[in-house]
């Protein structure tokens, strides 16, 4: 079947694991990730901040409606003409979008040309007026990448810390061994090891949702001087404001053609001290399960093998995999440092980079999700550790 035509294609012929076997494993979280870092959603959110745009001009340049009796006749009054701005939104078909991008070369034109099909013809001549393609791009990511995180990532780090507080509450009074340097230290409780992963995730949380809520829009046109939009209004930076309220942003305090990239940084660096704190769970998770030591096991089930040769072993393969999540995408956040870097007012050099955020969102998003399943189901033997303690004797 043809990808270019927008059809679907088999699951098995994709390729990133993210969308065959990451995207089995984790269907729910990355259903709803879709709804924000799809490339049919970024089409949908594109429309959507253009339609923005469009009700505030309609709004403040009556004039430049040429026949607003036919506009009314259309959309018989505002309510009928915001259902019908909406429902352009909702319509606009990505497949049509790409075919269109084939003539334009420019994704942000494509979308403009199929949007403008979707609207009353009196209407249509507002569309993107004012605007630069980095006003909608980046006030669309700012949308996409705060959603994704207010509603899928965020809320599987919060489930996973719950849990982990009510482990460490299970446990407060379970005797185990504590160690530093590989090495039998002084007895601790496992409630306590356990509790110094909630208090770090407790500390990063409210920070990742600040700074989801921070990430700024723009509206202030090619190299960000306001140019265009203060042609058509005798107050541009009131557009802006009053656009990017409409989508529930506020401007950046200072844009050039792009929003700067400290805002998306920061929350993405935030994100990653979270997915740091999980790798280090698993990781402790997965040597409690060592043959010597044993004192916490992942479940198994009853078919579950544990090795193609060595069927009866019982690896820590959930939390190893936790951390090899973290090993692959955690040092992606090294190449948002580097886009920091746009020369002058703005250059390209983050076209591809900068597609791959939603990559990232995804790999975290597995890696809570699994250390989720991992702490409900993980047994805990309360005599293996005693035992350990006691095997110090009097050390």
């Amino acid at each position: 079947m043809s990808a270019e035509r927008g059809e679907s294609r088999g699951l098995f012929r994709n390729l990133s694991p993210l969308d065959h076997r990451y995207y089995l494993e984790n269907r729910e979280p990355f259903d709803r990730l879709a709804d924000f870092l799809s490339e049919e959603a970024a089409v949908r959110y594109y429309a959507r901040v253009e339609v923005a745009l469009l009700r505030q001009l309609m709004h403040m340049l009556p004039a430049a409606v040429p026949d607003r009796e036919a506009l009314d006749r259309e959309a018989l009054d505002r309510e009928a003409l915001e259902r019908e701005l909406d429902a352009a939104v909702d319509a606009i078909d990505p497949a049509e979008v790409h075919a269109e991008e084939q003539t334009t070369r420019h994704n942000l034109r494509a979308v403009v040309r199929v949007l403008q099909r979707l609207l009353p013809e009196s209407a249509r001549h507002l569309v993107h007026l004012g605007a630069t393609s980095f006003d909608i791009q980046d006030t669309a990511t700012a949308l996409r990448i705060g959603g994704a995180v207010r509603a899928v990532v965020l809320p599987l780090l919060l489930d996973l810390t719950d849990r982990l507080a009510d482990m460490a509450d299970e446990e407060s009074e379970t005797l185990q061994i504590g160690r530093t340097h590989g090495q039998h230290a002084v007895p601790i409780t496992f409630g306590f090891a356990v509790a110094s992963f909630v208090a770090r995730l407790d500390d990063v949380l409210p920070r990742i949702l600040q700074a989801a809520d921070g990430l700024p829009g723009k509206l202030s046109g090619a190299v960000g001087a306001y140019h265009a939009t203060a042609l058509l209004v005798s107050d541009p930076l009131e557009l802006e404001r009053l656009v990017l309220a409409d989508l529930g942003l506020a401007p950046a305090a200072h844009a050039t053609q792009i929003v700067p990239a400290e805002p998306l940084v920061r929350l993405l660096l935030e994100i990653n001290l979270a997915f740091g704190t999980i790798a280090n769970l698993a990781d402790d998770l997965r040597n409690l399960q060592r043959t010597e030591i044993a004192e916490v096991a992942e479940s198994f089930e009853a078919a579950q093998v544990g090795s193609s040769t060595m069927p009866q072993k019982r690896n820590p393969w959930n939390s190893e995999h936790v951390k090899s999540l973290w090993k692959a995408f955690a040092p992606r956040i090294g190449t948002l440092f580097m886009d920091q870097i746009s020369e002058h007012q703005r250059d390209l050099t983050n076209s591809a980079s900068a597609r791959f955020v939603g990559e990232y969102l995804a790999g975290v998003a597995a890696a809570a999700n699994r250390m989720l399943r991992v702490v409900r189901s993980l047994r805990v033997d309360r005599a293996r550790m005693a035992g350990a303690v006691r095997a110090s004797g009097d050390a």
